[in-house]
């Protein structure tokens, strides 16, 4: 009975993992961001990649750099409401959640993560949020951060 209840619960948890456009994924997974956000998409290629721009109510955008390898490099967002992070951030997320509960300024509403996996800023206030975050080596040649908003 015991190890029927084991597999159950290790069935279970691989089942739900969540699945969804997130830094360093492939671009296939867009679309499971756009419905998870309720949002509408339109695209804009650039020179060296493509960015899926998603718009959600209430006033969120949320922008998806993906590479010309199907690669999701960078992420940008703006709005009223903060974006799920953990979705967007992916395995990434972690590095933001120990950023922010360090040291003396824990909480505080600008966070920067350097790492060399990944660069995330994220600022803001309610009603006014906004941050980037990108996988350095996943950058496409030619492409700078600042291209990345």
């Amino acid at each position: 009975m015991r190890k029927s209840k084991l597999y159950f619960v290790a069935l279970a948890a691989t089942l739900i993992q969540p699945c969804c456009a997130a830094l360093g994924e492939s671009v296939a997974s867009v679309e499971t961001d756009r419905v998870r956000m309720n949002a509408s998409i339109r695209h804009t290629a650039a020179a060296r990649y493509t960015v899926h721009h998603l718009e959600s109510p209430p006033a969120l955008t949320v922008r998806e750099y993906v590479s010309p390898g199907g690669i999701v490099f960078a992420v940008g967002w703006n709005g009223m409401v903060k974006p799920d992070l953990r979705q967007l951030l992916g395995s990434h997320f972690e590095a933001f959640v120990a950023e922010t509960a360090r040291g003396p300024h824990a909480g505080r509403a600008v966070v920067y993560v350097t790492r060399p996996e990944v660069v995330i800023e994220s600022t803001g206030h309610m009603r006014s949020f906004v941050g980037r975050a990108f996988v350095p080596a996943e950058v496409p040649d030619g492409v700078s951060p600042a291209d990345i908003h």
